[in-house]
């Protein structure tokens, strides 16, 4: 028999499943793929799709544990399919939602990281607008 064994940092690291009362449970999740990242966060919230194909999401605060009950509130203002949202980095309370409807094509959106107000959008008929969220215009 061989002496040698692997070295590894982790070989003596252990984890413990989380207690139920400390995990998110009950979401109807989005099973549609796409470029779109499905779940984001800041530090008060979370945001998850639901219902896949766009439909609407949930913003949850981190501090409401345990099942999520049909009935909730979520975010559903789009006359289309949602396609993407995104937190302003800036202020926690802010998320930008992007949808398919006539209002406004998009499918990817991102909040500039370091720039307060000022939210880039990519749109179906291949154009790029940054925007000023404040003024509610196009800079």
């Amino acid at each position: 028999m061989s002496g040698f064994v692997r070295s590894s940092h982790y070989r003596h690291v252990f984890v413990d499943p989380p207690k139920v009362e400390n995990t998110y449970k009950g979401f109807r999740l989005a099973t549609v793929t796409g470029e779109q990242q499905y779940i984001k966060g800041n530090t008060k919230f979370f945001a998850v799709a639901l219902q896949g194909g766009g439909g609407p999401f949930a913003v949850v605060p981190y501090g409401k544990k345990g099942q999520f009950a049909p009935g909730t509130p979520v975010v559903a203002g789009h006359k289309s399919a949602v396609l993407d949202f995104d937190f302003n980095p800036f202020h926690e309370h802010i998320i930008a939602s992007a949808s398919e409807d006539s209002t406004i094509k998009v499918t990817l959106l991102r909040f500039h990281p370091t720039a307060n107000n000022v939210l880039g959008s990519v749109s179906g008929d291949f154009s790029v607008k940054v925007w000023d969220i404040e003024k509610g215009c196009e800079m």
